[in-house]
């Protein structure tokens, strides 16, 4: 089961790791009506809220069995009576990374990590039960490979996975593992089987290389809730390489949207499929705020710029460009009706996601337990 998890104000020192997954459905918001509007459009698994946020959250919205994790400051457990009156479910220092995605684990059924990941965003050769096919590999690690729009075959099922842009390019052998579904789509694990000590070495120093092109970005913190006197407005934000005009994309996704044609590229379609319901109004010309054409644009830009890009990793002007848009986003949305803010919170992750889902997470490999049985099964030597 995929876990939805709402976080408020932002996630501390784990925002990085809990973007990077996708093995949660992640709402993020700013103000106490978005995330208001947010539960009650659809009720999370976890609620991780700063200590800022967490008050007046708590005392505005009760979520029968929900846990509500708050991210304390410094001096934050001279107050943990205090929250435990209020029903908080868990308190960790927002600094902790390792006890934040713990507490993850244990309340949101979260996997840990068990071979780091890194995006991948190469063209792959699959070959399974005898049929090829040329998929987008969307990350990568020593132990596997997550392939989006695999055919729909049953887990266990076996392939061979060719890495045209390795160096030297290779064919591994692999395991289907796993089955994510996603908006008009999937993702799949790969699971590497009966690894040789040379092929080891190979993904090793792949994956290194990998990681070495993806620059580290700044925790996404500093989403303060306090926006009272802010400056920032959506009307401010331009295309980030210079004007570009968009609407050929908005034509080519009002095609696929209406059925005309699924013709479009990679990265398109990927941005189609994470469509809200909100900026799907505003691309197809139904009554929508303004708001909601900007954040579509956002997406384009951020998702265009990914897939020009030689390393994958987002410029540092990229980086600020979508946080300052995701607190305008806060102030443009604020008098929006409940069916249109709950879906800000979701808008807002999903950019995030544009930046930080781009580069290395705490991605896992949910193996289930028959099928890693057969993967060591194969690995022994006979």
């Amino acid at each position: 089961m995929t876990s939805r998890i709402l976080v408020c104000s932002d996630a501390g020192a784990a925002g990085r790791d809990l973007l990077s997954r996708r093995d949660v459905v992640l709402e993020w918001a700013l103000t106490p009506e978005e995330a208001v509007a947010a539960v009650r459009r659809r009720v999370p698994h976890v609620v991780l809220a700063r200590e800022e946020f967490a008050e007046t959250f708590l005392r505005h919205v009760h979520i029968p069995n929900v846990p509500v994790i708050v991210l304390l400051e410094a001096d934050g457990f001279e107050r943990r009576d205090h929250w435990f009156n209020l029903g908080v479910t868990g308190l960790v220092p927002a600094s902790a990374r390792e006890r934040i995605l713990e507490l993850m684990a244990e309340l949101a059924g979260l996997r840990m990590e068990l071979h780091p990941r890194v995006a991948y965003g190469e063209v792959v050769d699959v070959l399974v039960e005898g049929e090829r096919y040329f998929l987008e590999a969307t990350t990568l690690s020593t132990g596997g490979v997550e392939i989006r729009d695999f055919p729909a075959v049953t887990l266990g099922t076996s392939c061979e996975v060719t890495f045209a842009m390795m160096d030297p390019p290779y064919t591994f052998v692999a395991m289907v593992t796993r089955h994510v579904p996603e908006a008009h789509g999937s993702l799949t694990g790969v699971a590497f089987t009966a690894l040789t000590e040379d092929e080891q070495l190979l993904l090793d120093k792949t994956v290194r290389r990998q990681h070495a092109q993806q620059d580290p970005l700044p925790e996404p913190v500093g989403l303060t809730t306090d926006l009272s006197g802010s400056t920032f407005t959506l009307d401010l934000f331009s295309a980030m390489e210079g004007e570009v005009d968009n609407m050929r994309y908005h034509d080519i996704l009002r095609d696929i949207v209406s059925g005309k044609s699924d013709k479009a590229p990679r990265w398109l379609r990927r941005v189609r499929r994470h469509l809200t319901e909100l900026e799907e109004r505003a691309l197809m010309g139904r009554e929508a705020p303004e708001y909601a054409e900007a954040a579509l644009d956002m997406r384009i830009d951020l998702a265009r710029s990914r897939a020009h890009s030689l390393t994958q990793a987002p410029s540092p002007k990229e980086v600020e460009l979508c946080l300052d848009f995701c607190r305008a986003l806060a102030i443009d949305s604020i008098e929006s009706d409940a069916r249109d803010l709950g879906q800000v919170a979701e808008i807002r992750a999903a950019l995030l996601r544009e930046i930080y889902g781009a580069v290395s997470g705490v991605e896992v490999e949910e193996v289930p337990a028959s099928i890693q049985a057969q993967i060591d099964a194969r690995a022994r030597p006979n």
